[in-house]
């Protein structure tokens, strides 16, 4: 029979019930460390999205985003690779900064949109000096 799954082997007395108890314990160890995380981390969500930059000569670099989100008070926090804090906002308001930022890169007609002043252009391009 070629079928996988209906395939009949000879094994000694006893193996395939330690295979099983040993997944069996492998899925324990997987809920009890899920439970513990939680225990540790349930005020918040966490997540991470892997993105990707230009890097030299043509090529792809491929960097982690991780992003976590508070549970009780609607705040999102973004952090670099590293772990450095990158952006965060709260969800408050009519239009809070999820809703800028989404606008920012979906529609630039928007009229909440405005162009920067030189001195703003400025400030931008020397890093906040």
């Amino acid at each position: 029979n070629t079928n996988p799954t209906n395939i009949n082997v000879n094994l000694p007395i006893g193996f395939q019930m330690i295979e099983v108890d040993i997944k069996k314990k492998e899925f324990e160890m997987k809920n009890i460390q899920e439970t513990n995380r939680n225990k540790i981390y349930m005020g918040s969500n966490y997540k991470k999205i892997e993105y990707d930059i230009e890097g030299s000569y043509g090529s792809t670099e491929k960097h982690w985003l991780y992003i976590e989100s508070s549970r009780s008070t609607d705040a999102v926090n973004y952090y670099d690779q590293d772990g450095s804090l990158l952006f965060s906002f709260t969800e408050w308001g009519d239009f809070d900064m999820g809703e800028a930022i989404k606008t920012s890169l979906t529609n630039w007609q928007d009229s909440r949109m405005k162009d920067l002043t030189i001195e703003e252009i400025n400030k931008i391009k020397n890093n906040g000096k």
